[in-house]
């Protein structure tokens, strides 16, 4: 297993997996910024999840669930301009990006980098520090979530709607780590 951080997957091999199951995250046209993530240890196997940018529809989501978990921080309520955000109890909390567990992806060594902070401008940067931070903070109930998904998957053989295909994602992995 990698060492907890956030890492950035080889978009070729995005684009393999998207191919056999279009629920990966894939977007062809998406070439000035990276596609972040986390590595966690499922079943054997490495698991890449992706994180995704906040997005106005994110507010209406629980900041957790059985396949999502928003990465959030507490903001003032005269600081709420251009920002996604949502009323948590007596305060607001900005939503910085999504922990989208549902869309995770098997990941064999070789399809993946850690990523290095000072590879980007300031403002991402502090945003990606964010992002780990949080992940950092909440690594136990992001594996236990996962895990949880990925188990019940598994033994029903269910796919739910909109989630990615586990089975066939592994089998799919192990085509592309024998064409290498």
């Amino acid at each position: 297993m990698k060492d907890f951080g956030l890492y950035v997957i080889d978009n070729k091999y995005l684009k393999f997996l998207y191919e056999i199951d279009k629920e990966v995250y894939y977007n062809p046209y998406k070439k000035a910024k990276p596609f972040v993530g986390i590595i966690i240890f499922l079943d054997n196997l490495n698991y890449f999840i992706p994180i995704i940018s906040a997005k106005p529809k994110h507010s209406k989501l629980k900041t957790s669930s059985r396949e999502h978990i928003l990465i959030t921080t507490t903001i003032s309520d005269n600081n709420l301009s251009n920002k996604v955000y949502k009323k948590h109890m007596n305060n607001y909390i900005q939503i910085l990006s999504l922990i989208d567990i549902k869309k995770m992806i098997p990941a064999p060594e070789g399809t993946y980098t850690k990523l290095n902070f000072n590879d980007f401008d300031p403002t991402y940067k502090k945003l990606l520090l964010k992002e780990y931070e949080f992940c950092l903070k909440n690594k136990q109930k992001i594996y236990k979530t996962a895990t949880n998904l990925y188990t019940k998957q598994k033994e029903t053989g269910v796919v739910l709607k909109r989630h990615c295909n586990f089975t066939i994602l592994e089998n799919s992995m192990n085509n592309w780590k024998n064409k290498k």
